[in-house]
């Protein structure tokens, strides 16, 4: 039912963004879900796959017409995102998670938060070490390991409370001010298993929602989704699919990209070349089509060039707008002696005073949350505070230097006060 008629009017790359997000996204989302159902019906496929590949190619030669405008806005995004939130913040960074999947996700997330649909464009190649990097790495060099991602995002927030947890080890006691949680499943399935993979993408999906909601329910006002690109999906492949190159001198040949250390000689109606170094080479390649380079490995699922399914990624936000009608505000007291405790004991001070007297504030049901090295080690027992109030609670650092404190209300999840207690294991010598 797709009208092919659209695409001819399209007259520059933001003409080809905006239609690729408003439209063609959508015959990608359908043909993924018929190669989920019918791969293996070869009879079935093909015609249907021809159709969508005669699409593909109309649009895509709109799209590397007007590509050398091309600008990526992903490095650095994630620092983006902290610097302008104050508020209680998560964002989900997936692997490979397609502009047509999220929206499939969002469609499944509750309509009683404020939703916010943009995308980002990546940088490429397309692949997860690049494009990871360009998220948690402001000054753009790439780190291949996400331990130095992460290293490198919290020495640039020194000062805030930012928790790395994976997406699948987040539940009701996770709590930081800034959460960055990874998840990678639809990338490692699809390099694993290729279009065998696609089957669990459905439950990927409905798996990043339950999600969202969840932490929607542990007090976070905004969650955001993001991610480092895209894929293709080649379906039924013939030999005269796969695009063969003759390239001299080293060189890395990749389904979707080939790397060289010398200029080539190229059919510039087949291939995008990028004269810049990247993992040890001096040029890039791309092909000007969804057909995969002829090399070593299985087809299937794949990314690394620079088609639009690669490159525009989301850039998803819903926001929690409910108005906190509590007005008690509860604060962590005795926070300057909690800097440096001697010995082993140490008091908390919560105190409780309302901002208005309302019906609302009458009384707060809080809990005190202890963490180390960002994993929860004691809970409080529920506290219930009126106006006026003063609790006090007497923990042990067993065995942890330094100690956070979140405190947070029962009931919302909000985080209301925090601080950390550091342990001075110094002892009073009496002079000597």
């Amino acid at each position: 039912e797709f009208n092919t008629a659209l695409i001819n009017p399209l007259s520059s790359l933001d003409d080809c963004i905006d239609f690729y997000v408003k439209n063609f996204y959508k015959i990608d989302s359908a043909m993924r879900a018929i190669y989920t159902q019918f791969l293996d019906q070869k009879e079935l496929i093909v015609p249907i796959q021809e159709h969508y590949k005669n699409s593909v190619t109309l649009f895509l030669d709109k799209w590397f017409k007007y590509f050398p405008a091309y600008q990526q806005n992903q490095t650095g995004v994630l620092q983006r995102i902290i610097d302008e939130n104050e508020c209680k913040t998560a964002v989900i960074v997936g692997d490979a998670v397609a502009y047509e999947l999220a929206q499939n996700v969002a469609k499944q997330v509750s309509k009683n938060y404020l939703f916010t649909n943009n995308i980002i464009c990546a940088n490429f190649p397309s692949v997860t070490e690049n494009n990871m990097s360009q998220i948690y790495i402001a000054d753009g060099h790439v780190e291949k390991l996400l331990e130095k991602r992460e290293v490198y995002f919290k020495a640039q927030n020194s000062d805030k409370d930012i928790g790395f947890v994976y997406l699948d080890n987040v539940d009701e006691n996770t709590q930081h001010q800034y959460l960055i949680s990874q998840y990678k499943d639809i990338d490692e399935l699809g390099d694993k298993m290729n279009h065998k993979a696609l089957k669990y993408f459905s439950e990927a999906e409905n798996y990043f929602a339950q999600k969202i909601e969840m932490l929607f329910k542990n007090g976070y006002k905004k969650v955001y989704l993001i991610t480092d690109h895209g894929f293709v999906l080649t379906g039924q492949l013939s030999e005269s699919d796969k695009i063969e190159v003759n390239f001299n001198g080293a060189k890395k040949v990749d389904e979707r990209y080939i790397t060289t250390m010398d200029k080539q000689k190229f059919d510039d109606a087949l291939i995008v070349e990028n004269p810049r170094a990247y993992d040890g080479y001096q040029y890039i390649y791309f092909a000007k089509s969804m057909s995969p380079f002829k090399s070593v490995g299985h087809y299937g699922f794949s990314h690394g060039g620079i088609a639009p399914q690669e490159l525009i990624t989301p850039f998803l936000c819903w926001e929690n707008n409910a108005v906190e009608e509590n007005s008690i505000a509860v604060t962590i007291a005795n926070k300057k002696e909690l800097t440096s405790v001697t010995g082993e004991l140490f008091r908390i001070k919560i105190e409780a005073k309302a901002k208005k007297k309302d019906i609302f504030s009458q009384t707060r049901e809080i809990q005190i949350l202890l963490f180390s090295n960002g994993k929860i080690i004691e809970k409080s027992d529920l506290i219930s505070l009126c106006d006026g109030d003063i609790s006090n609670k007497e923990f042990r650092f067993g065995g942890n230097d330094k100690i956070d404190v979140h405190v947070v209300d029962i009931h919302t999840k909000e985080q209301l006060d925090k601080t950390s207690i550091t342990q001075n294991k110094a002892r009073d010598l009496g002079g000597l």
